[in-house]
């Protein structure tokens, strides 16, 4: 399993801007970092078929009053 990244939450927008499913590119300008948001259930990011060779990162992720917040 891969390991969860620490620093602040940041919101990104809308929660239901990502319906279940679908994969959402954001940009993170002051780390200079693009990473993707998806709702998938019990998804570890952990390499499961060829051709991966690593892991996906996985960001500790919250919902607060209708905004989706990443933790990176």
């Amino acid at each position: 399993m891969t390991e969860l990244t620490a620093g602040a939450f940041r919101a990104l927008g809308p929660a239901d801007a990502i319906p279940e499913g679908l994969v959402v590119p954001f940009y993170l300008r002051d780390i200079k970092r693009r990473i993707s948001i998806a709702r998938v259930a019990g998804d570890t990011g952990a390499v499961e078929r060829e051709p991966a060779q690593r892991p996906l990162a996985v960001y500790e992720v919250e919902v607060v009053d209708g905004d989706i917040r990443v933790r990176a």
